[in-house]
């Protein structure tokens, strides 16, 4: 699959293939980037991420398995190898898209510790689908973990352009702030997501067929969450859901019957 996008202002076209052995990865072959932004936003990161790093005694990366988060574990493992990688998840399955990208960088040695905070299905039952309290729970767990592993480090992929409190994290300079006794870095808080599919494309990283579906949703505003959730199923997120990956949605309706109204 070609596909050709606009990078400030400047014009890259590449081909999307499946990497070997990850049938739901990808990577973009022989791109002609122009932007020239890349290698000086990825030297200021470098930058960032070393001072934060002498602040801590057992840093770790936040790993998500998404377009963001592939930038910030590439350029971590560049200053520190060995680092800690961490993916925060329940209890349910994962998308083979993220079990793959997983996969493919445990393959490479790298220390993903997936980190079950808990079942998502026995919160809903316990709270509701939207209760607030989920989300308090799921801090708390994540909290407590941190602790218990001595963990004084999170290194994040958000960028300012995602959401209004990000844009506040940028616009007051909060890069690196101490959170709950840990420090925490945003080193590519100022980054656009044309930058980021650029950096993708220069470094021939892998990342997700999910961003590759033919669904009409913005590439760049997609994001790789939970899919066990109804937040945005007005808009469509269910529907989705059950189009692309119908043995989930059954899953997923099987335990809450309610969910299959949004459909």
């Amino acid at each position: 699959m070609t596909k050709t996008y606009q990078v400030n202002g400047a014009t890259w076209c590449g081909t999307s293939i499946p990497v070997p052995g990850y049938t739901h990865l990808r990577t973009i072959q022989s791109p002609i980037v122009i932007n020239r932004r890349i290698p000086v936003l990825a030297e200021r990161a470098k930058e960032k991420i070393t001072e934060w790093l002498e602040l801590c005694e057992k840093p770790s990366v936040s790993f998500s398995c998404g377009k963001d988060s592939i930038i910030i574990l590439h350029l971590a493992l560049s200053l520190k190898p060995g680092i800690l990688v961490i993916r925060h998840s329940s209890a349910e399955p994962h998308l083979p898209d993220v079990r793959q990208m997983m996969a493919y960088w445990q393959n490479k040695g790298v220390n993903i510790n997936n980190f079950i905070f808990g079942s998502l299905f026995e919160m809903y039952k316990k709270h509701g689908l939207e209760a607030p309290a989920i989300d308090r729970e799921y801090k708390r767990q994540v909290e407590k973990y941190e602790k218990e592993q001595g963990i004084d480090g999170a290194l994040r992929g958000i960028r300012a352009e995602e959401s209004r409190e990000r844009k506040n994290l940028r616009q007051y300079g909060k890069w690196l702030r101490k959170q709950n006794g840990i420090w925490v870095l945003d080193p590519i808080l100022d980054w656009t997501a044309e930058d980021v599919w650029s950096y993708v494309a220069r470094y021939g990283l892998p990342y997700c067929q999910l961003y590759d579906l033919d669904d009409g949703r913005d590439r760049n505003r997609r994001r790789l969450g939970s899919i066990w959730g109804t937040s945005a199923a007005q808009y469509g997120r269910i529907v989705w859901l059950k189009k692309y990956y119908p043995e989930y949605y059954q899953m997923f309706t099987k335990e809450f019957p309610e969910v299959r109204q949004y459909v």
